[in-house]
C-alpha cells in the first residue's frame, strides 16, 4: 500500500512506525465538547476514523456516542498496536483513498484528526471527494487541519517532514465542493475544527 501514497505521506508513516517500535504509545489529548456529542449521538450507523492512530478515539467513543466504529491508518505499526489493545473493536491497515474498495456499507459519519497536514494539499479536493462518496445522506463528520503558524512549533523529530497546512477559507471551499454543508467552524488558535453533514 505504501508505493500508492505520495513520497510525503510515506514519510509520515515511516516516523509513527518509528515511534511505535521504539515504545512511544503516546497520543495528543483529544477533547469532545457537547456540540460533537450532540452531532453524533445516536447514530446507528458505522462511523469511520480516518488515520486512527492509537485509538485515540476509543476511550472516548462512548461520551461522542459513537456505538458502531471502524479504525484505519496506513501506519501497521498503529493498527498492530490498536488490535492488541481494543480487540472488541474494528481496525484495518488502511488510507482513506481505499475506503471506496473496502466494501464498507454506507457510512454513517466520519472522524479525521490531524490527517490532512500529511496529504498534499493538491489532493484536498480528491480525498474529501472520496470520504462524502462513502457516507449516506446525512452523515455527519468532524475533521481538523493544522493552521500555518504551528510551523514554528513543530518538534524536532518531525521537522523532516513535508507539511499541509490550510488557511480556513481553503478548506471551505473543498468541503462545499465535495457537498459538505459545515455547520460550525472552531478556531482553536493552533488548528481549526470542522463539523459537517453530508449532503
Amino acid at each position: 500500500m505504501l508505493e500508492t501514497l505520495s513520497a510525503q505521506e510515506r514519510a509520515a508513516i515511516c516516523l509513527y512506525n518509528q515511534r511505535v517500535q521504539s515504545g512511544d504509545t503516546e497520543e495528543t489529548e483529544l477533547w469532545a465538547d457537547d456540540f460533537t456529542v450532540h452531532m453524533f449521538y445516536g447514530h446507528e450507523d458505522f462511523v469511520v476514523d480516518i488515520g486512527c492512530g492509537l485509538g485515540r478515539i476509543v476511550s472516548i467513543m462512548e461520551d461522542y456516542g459513537i456505538s458502531k466504529y471502524i479504525g484505519i491508518d496506513p501506519s501497521d505499526e498503529h493498527i498492530k498496536f490498536c488490535t492488541a489493545t481494543f480487540p472488541d473493536h474494528i481496525f484495518m491497515t488502511a488510507e482513506v483513498r481505499q475506503l471506496g474498495s473496502m466494501q464498507l456499507r454506507e457510512l454513517g459519519g466520519f472522524i479525521m484528526l490531524n490527517v490532512l497536514m500529511h496529504i498534499p494539499k493538491d489532493d484536498l479536493h480528491e480525498v474529501l471527494g472520496i470520504i462524502r462518496g462513502n457516507l449516506r445522506t446525512h452523515a455527519v463528520g468532524l475533521l481538523n487541519t493544522q493552521h500555518p503558524s504551528v510551523m514554528d512549533q513543530i518538534s524536532d523529530d518531525a521537522k523532516q517532514l513535508d507539511f499541509s497546512l490550510h488557511e480556513i477559507e481553503e478548506v471551505i471551499a473543498a468541503l462545499e465542493a465535495a457537498s459538505f454543508q459545515i455547520i460550525r467552524i472552531r478556531d482553536q488558535g493552533k488548528s481549526c475544527m470542522y463539523h459537517v453533514v453530508a449532503i
